[in-house]
């Protein structure tokens, strides 16, 4: 059985693509070849025993100028992350 670490609930003050929430830092990064299974942005988190681990592919919901909110899972939780230029939000949503 494997074991998730927690996604931290709340906002996030976001410096380049990272932000630190419960003792890790969290990294949305860029894939180089996205294909329409595997998006171009995905979510790690580093500070895990193994160095880094990968979260989730990051789908995108919705876009404007100013923010872009996307919809991953990870674990048996579906999550929203808002992307805003200075910080990011993210919430567990109910199915």
């Amino acid at each position: 059985m494997k074991a998730y670490t927690t996604i931290p609930e709340g906002t996030y003050p976001l410096l380049n693509s990272a932000f630190r929430a419960n003792k890790g830092k969290y990294i949305i990064r860029d894939r180089k070849s996205p294909t329409p299974n595997k998006p171009e942005k995905y979510l790690i988190h580093i500070g895990s025993e193994k160095g880094f681990q990968y979260i989730s592919s990051l789908y995108e919901q919705e876009s404007t100028a100013s923010m872009s909110v996307f919809r991953f899972d990870y674990g048996d939780e579906i999550y929203l992350l808002t992307l805003e230029p200075e910080k990011v939000e993210i919430e567990a949503i109910a199915l």
